[in-house]
């Protein structure tokens, strides 16, 4: 039973990482420019109003701070553009990630993890794919949170880490 379930298993699994890294991309233009927008907003604002009310002033100092995060989530995104995922196959004999192999004759351990934004889930999070294995650790990242392009290849992932024990076999839970 244990080799049917290992067979069953063996397949590839690719992620759309031009489409996880366009989308990256377009989230941090849009907080960059958002943050320039709402600091042009107000200046406008303040000079037609020639007064400078409380909720301007706010925007004012919000705006910067908006677009420093954008520059974050840009550098966070560059470095996640090094690690990403682009194809896992799982064999008889283990996993294969990108050109990394994990061989079943050690314990392989897997398991998502959430690289959160200011402690809270944010449309800019990343999903990784967290790997141990005798002495290496890797990291790799998935895509953002509401990615829907790579939604579907996570499920994948998922599906085949919900079978795998300790030993790095596969089982059925």
């Amino acid at each position: 039973m244990n080799e049917e379930l290992n067979r069953k298993f063996e397949s590839t699994i690719e992620l759309p990482v031009k489409t996880m890294k366009k989308a990256a991309s377009k989230e941090v233009r849009n907080l960059i420019f958002g943050g320039i927008a709402i600091f042009a907003l107000a200046e406008v604002v303040r000079m037609a109003l020639n007064a400078v009310p409380l909720y301007l002033l706010v925007l004012e100092y919000l705006s910067p701070f908006i677009i420093i995060c954008g520059l974050f989530c840009a550098l966070i995104n560059l470095y996640n553009g090094t690690i990403a995922c682009q194809k896992v196959e799982v064999q008889d004999d283990g996993i294969k990630i990108n050109e990394d192999f994990f061989g079943f004759e050690c314990p392989v351990t897997m398991d998502f993890a959430i690289g959160k934004f200011f402690g809270k889930t944010r449309k800019f999070n990343s999903i990784y794919l967290d790997v141990r294995a005798s002495g290496a650790h890797r990291k790799y990242w998935l895509g953002h949170y509401f990615d829907k392009s790579s939604f579907h290849a996570r499920d994948e992932i998922a599906k085949v880490l919900d079978f795998f024990d300790e030993e790095g076999k596969i089982v059925r839970r």
